[in-house]
Parts: structure tokens; sequence; C-alpha cells
């Protein structure tokens, strides 16, 4: 990513914290006036409507982010190791067993070609469903997310090597 992508999903990410923090704000107010029964008959329904607004908003500032992490163009080439997977070449019949990695910001796959080499997978293949596909997918999400909210604190760089050094199923693609 560069510094402008990091930049405009910073900006995302705060005014959702501040958004946040004025629910969490007029919460207090709502417990306040809550003494009165007349009030708490209309405080309940705001506060439905309330939580509904906030998974929303926190939904709709995800859906951004994301999308911006996924079209960076300058990616840092870090990827997870799927491992061997059934992935569908060009007969939709049959899967082969390829190692796949899959880019943690752009979400693209890769496969290791000959001699080890790791090229991106070509887009009319097909990544098969399996248990291990299942596990690898939960854990690259979980990975992915993890890292969109380091960066929205922390620099780049230091998150990148961070991520590379700890986890054994991070590669840097050069």
């Amino acid at each position: 990513m560069n510094n402008s992508d990091i930049d405009l999903i910073r900006k995302k990410y705060n005014s959702l914290i501040l958004e946040k923090k004025r629910i969490e704000n007029a919460k207090v107010r709502i417990l306040e006036l809550e003494k009165d029964p007349m009030v708490k008959e209309y405080l309940s329904l705001v506060k439905i409507v309330g939580n509904l607004t906030e998974e929303k908003s926190e939904k709709q500032t995800f859906d951004i982010i994301n999308k911006i992490v996924c079209y960076t163009k300058d990616s840092n080439k870090l990827l997870f190791d799927y491992g061997y997977i059934s992935v569908f070449t060009l007969d939709y019949d049959e899967s082969t067993c390829i190692h796949v990695y899959r880019d943690l910001e752009t979400t693209e796959y890769y496969i290791e070609m000959i001699e080890n080499e790791i090229e991106p997978m070509p887009v009319e293949w097909r990544i098969g469903n399996s248990t291990i596909e299942y596990e690898s997918r939960k854990k690259y999400n979980t990975l992915r997310n993890y890292f969109i909210e380091q960066i929205m604190n922390r620099p780049q760089e230091e998150v990148v090597e961070e991520f590379l050094h700890n986890n054994k199923q991070l590669v840097k693609l050069k």
C-alpha cells in the first residue's frame, strides 16, 4: 500500500472511532434519562435503533477500508501460505492439488510453480472447497483483519516486519 492508501484508511478508521464515542456518550445520557417511566419506553426503542445503526456504520466502514486495501496497487506482497489445496484449472470437472498462497492485502491468489517460483494464479482457475481450504481461509481472514487493524495505528514497515517475523505461514514475494 502507498501512504495515501494508509492515510485514507486511517481517516475512515478515525471517523469510526469518533462515531463510537458519540454513541457511547449518548448511551450514558440515556441511562440518566431512564428514570422517567415515560422516557424509559422511548429510550428502549432508541437503544434498539442505535445498536442497529452502530453495527451498520461499523460494517460500512470496514467494507470501505477492505475495498481500499483490496484495490491497492502497491501491495507489500505478504503472502499467506494456504498449503496444497484443490484447484480447478481449465477443466472444471477435475481438480489438481497445487501449493496456493494469498496476498494479505489484495486477496489475490498465487500458485507455486516449478523451481519454487510463485506466480499469480490465472483468473479462470478456481479454488476447490475442502477442509484444508476452509481452515486456511479462516486463519487468513483473521490474520488479514488483524493486519488491517494494526496498520491503522502503527507504521506500515513495522507491522510488515512483525508479521513476517511472527507468522510462519507468511512469505514475502520478491
